[in-house]
Formats: C-alpha cells, structure tokens, sequence
C-alpha cells in the first residue's frame, strides 16, 4: 500500500469481497513507534493493508518525481 496514492487505489477484501477505493478502508491499528498505519475493510474490518508514513526527503522527492498529482502530504513542506 502506497502512502501517497492508497486512497484513489482500488482494493478488494480477500474475507468478504468488498471492492472500493483506499479512501473509503477504515483506519485500523496505528503504531507511533514505526509510523505504520493499518487499513481494514469498512464492511467487515478484515485487514487490508498497512502503509509507513513518509520522511520528509521521501515526500520530496514523489512530489518532484509527481507533480501533477495530489497527495495528502503537500501542506507538510
């Protein structure tokens, strides 16, 4: 799972067939020791997947590397 383009990516739950794109998962477990985020299925909250939240070097450069496309991280630079 990408951090920077999960929540236009479609993803489907292996346990109850749900289809839709990232920005409608629920958010799952969050560990602030590593910065990971868990996503789960809205209908039946079966894991989906995790993303790692980025370094500010990492935002950068997707940004330089992505200019056209929006990305929740741009009011961080």
């Amino acid at each position: 799972m990408n951090c920077f383009t999960y929540k236009t990516d479609t993803f489907i739950c292996r346990k109850c067939n749900w289809t839709g794109i990232g920005s409608e998962l629920s958010y799952g477990d969050f560990s602030e020791a590593h910065s990971i985020i868990d996503m789960d299925c809205p209908k039946c909250y079966e894991h989906i997947g995790s993303w790692l939240a980025p370094t500010l070097d990492e935002v950068r450069k997707w940004k330089a590397e992505n200019e056209n496309k929006p990305t929740d991280w741009d009011d961080r630079l």
